[in-house]
């Protein structure tokens, strides 16, 4: 059975019965001693493990990933995993007794928050999602005809990888991943013109972000966590000018000089590669 902790030489929960007992509390200068920090959050993205192949063919929808990936501003929607219970009576108290009948797992939907901009590219984005999946106005799908696919969810859904880390983002090789969760099933269900064409009179606002909502299955164990670890190291930190497609630039994983950083010694990521200097 793996540890809870993986990537690390020792299990820091061995340590607890040093830390005094319930009785008398315990030396908080100790939490340091054993590696143990509170949870933080705020650091968290999405990875789309895939979308609709016709995608790729529609004008629209060509950038739908690389954009969304990149402008997420919120994910909202987690529940609790309950399990259910019958109580039954025994004694002339009738006193209940309480036993397992099954487990909710839930968590089938979930929003997240986009960036939008002028000229509304990411509702434009959702609004043909939908509108080839269900005409607005015939209520026939639209997308089998055009891009030569039957129709089927396999062909109209999408499976959305979601990973929470600790700070050290960039640790690729330590315990940097606090949780993954896949969804697979992926679709909206919502256009959000509501965030964005109501009119009041002598308003005028700028929206922080538009709010889409999902429906879709998830997944989560030691295999999307170890799956998401993979990601992390070989995909999302594969940074570069051209939409995730160069060479690494991160200082953990490549150094200064070495064969393909090539791309760090010219235009955005030259002052943060080369601390401003010439390479």
């Amino acid at each position: 059975m793996a540890s809870i902790f993986k990537n690390r030489s020792e299990n820091p929960l061995e340590s607890l019965n040093k830390m005094g007992s319930f009785f008398d509390g315990s030396d908080p200068t100790t939490f340091a001693d054993i590696e143990l920090d509170p949870f933080t959050s705020g650091y968290s993205f999405i990875k789309w493990i895939k979308v609709p192949e016709w995608f790729e063919q529609n004008e629209k929808l060509k950038y739908f990933k690389v954009y969304t990936q990149k402008f997420m501003t919120s994910f909202n929607g987690f529940t609790d995993v309950e399990l259910q219970e019958s109580a039954q009576q025994y004694g002339f108290a009738g006193s209940d007794v309480s036993f397992v009948t099954g487990i909710q797992k839930g968590n089938t939907d979930f929003t997240i928050g986009f960036k939008e901009f002028s000229g509304t590219p990411l509702t434009k984005m959702f609004n043909e999602w939908i509108n080839l999946i269900r005409d607005k106005n015939t209520g026939i799908a639209l997308y089998p005809a055009l891009y030569n696919v039957n129709y089927s969810a396999r062909n109209h859904t999408a499976q959305l990888l979601y990973v929470s880390m600790r700070p050290d983002v960039t640790n690729v090789d330590g315990d940097n991943l606090e949780k993954a969760f896949i969804w697979a099933n992926v679709f909206p269900i919502n256009v959000a013109w509501s965030s964005l064409f109501n009119y009041e009179l002598g308003s005028t606002e700028s929206p922080t972000s538009i709010d889409v909502n999902f429906k879709g299955v998830m997944i989560e164990g030691d295999a999307v966590d170890d799956y998401a670890r993979k990601i992390i190291k070989e995909e999302i930190l594969n940074v570069s000018e051209d939409n995730n497609n160069g060479h690494l630039f991160l200082t953990s994983l490549t150094q200064k000089g070495d064969a393909g950083t090539e791309v760090l010694t010219q235009g955005l990521l030259k002052e943060i590669y080369n601390n401003g200097d010439e390479a």
